[in-house]
């Protein structure tokens, strides 16, 4: 039985086809199956074959899958982010608030912005046009853009596919220790608008599945998903 609470993978499968051959060509381990405890970050491992990727866009719903299914509550707010930060050309604050749940004062935006690493050139800069793609802002930034869109989102469920592999090991573990406190607090006390005078028993449970090539998130994880 489903455990309802709970992030659950049962029997889950994926293909893909190579246009000229038509053959189909499996991405993940066979009958991959596991159930998560909410309230913690979880690094996947594995080779960079083995579908981690492919295993969180699963769990998003980005992908249907071709055998199994995943589960998750119902109530549960996902975001999900790959290597390439999809910034929109238009303001720095515009990308920001973009997908926004709850309207945030600025000073809010950029404290958080602030702890996640944000250049301090850009910190403030609200009007600032940052390009196709982010063109014209550092690549660590846009992550950090596309991190602080995520959490302003009133999110309870952070899928990371290799988003943090590019911007540096400072700048990973300043993002990491936001997260924790997402999980610790069930929110961000710097966004207090959002979480407001709400006990920490009736807040939602947050968790984070993060995919990297670096080893060092492993150390920093509560727990290990091994798809190797």
């Amino acid at each position: 039985p489903l455990e309802p609470l709970m992030l659950t993978v049962h029997g889950i499968g994926y293909q893909y086809n190579s246009d000229s051959s038509r053959v189909h060509y499996p991405v993940l381990p066979d009958n991959l199956s596991f159930t998560l405890e909410p309230g913690q970050m979880v690094a996947l491992t594995g080779s960079s074959a083995s579908g981690k990727a492919t295993l969180l866009s699963l769990i998003a719903s980005k992908f249907i899958p071709n055998k199994g299914f995943s589960y998750r509550p119902s109530n549960w707010r996902v975001r999900f982010a790959d290597g390439v930060p999809r910034l929109y050309d238009e303001t720095l604050m515009y990308n920001l608030r973009f997908g926004e749940f709850v309207e945030h004062p600025e000073k809010e935006i950029w404290a958080l912005c602030a702890k996640l690493g944000m250049s301090h050139d850009l910190l403030g800069h609200a009007d600032f046009d940052v390009g196709f793609m982010g063109e014209k802002i550092p690549y660590s930034d846009r992550v950090v853009v596309q991190i602080a869109r995520i959490l302003l989102s009133s999110v309870d469920l952070v899928l990371l596919a290799g988003s943090l592999d590019g911007i540096g090991e400072r700048h990973m573990e300043r993002v990491i220790k936001v997260l924790h406190e997402l999980i610790d607090n069930r929110g961000l006390p710097c966004l207090e608008s959002e979480i407001g005078e709400s006990p920490l028993a009736l807040r939602k449970v947050k968790t984070v599945i993060i995919s990297s090539k670096l080893h060092h998130v492993v150390d920093l994880a509560d727990s290990v998903l091994d798809m190797s």
